[in-house]
């Protein structure tokens, strides 16, 4: 897959981009590693353009306002994965993605928490813990239908907390 890498504050990305575009990991299984970000931008539109899918990783206090960005966006379908959630992130996304785009929809869910620890510092980030199982559980989700497949049943996905949130539309 490629990565696209945007921040609210453009500010925050400096360091990776000074760091040519790489990302320093120091993993939870005490593995360094560096990872290439393929598109950083300040601007989210370039960000999610042509993206399978939005993981958005912010506070909830933060979803309403992510919300309406992405939904000023004129051509962005893809779906948005809140991590972490459960606070009727999704709910909040998607009525203010609403407002800003009449007459359209979007897929939004919502994990329970968040599916790794982890701090950055520059461009170096520490991860400090990964519940494999929720991957696990997110494998079999077809993103297209909002159905759990084969690898992932409803009560798997609902057990790690991977919550879908209906479409909103005016």
């Amino acid at each position: 897959h490629s990565v696209s890498l945007w921040n609210r504050n453009p500010q925050r990305l400096r360091p990776i981009l000074d760091n040519g575009g790489r990302v320093d990991v120091d993993g939870a299984d005490h593995v360094r590693s560096t990872i290439a970000i393929d598109r950083i931008s300040g601007d989210l539109g370039e960000s999610v353009e042509g993206a399978d899918a939005a993981i958005v990783v912010t506070p909830s206090n933060a979803h309403e306002e992510i919300g309406e960005r992405f939904g000023g966006l004129d051509s962005f379908q893809a779906p948005v994965i809140l991590m972490p959630g459960r606070t009727y992130g999704s709910y909040a996304f998607t009525k203010h993605f609403a407002s800003r785009a009449p007459g359209s929809s979007v897929t939004c869910l919502e994990t329970q928490t968040i599916l790794h620890a982890c701090r950055a510092e520059g461009s170096l980030v520490r991860i400090f813990g990964t519940p494999m199982a929720a991957f696990d559980a997110m494998n079999g989700f077809n993103f297209d239908t909002g159905q759990a497949g084969i690898a992932a049943n409803e009560m798997d996905l609902n057990y790690y907390g991977l919550y879908a949130a209906a479409g909103v539309s005016n």
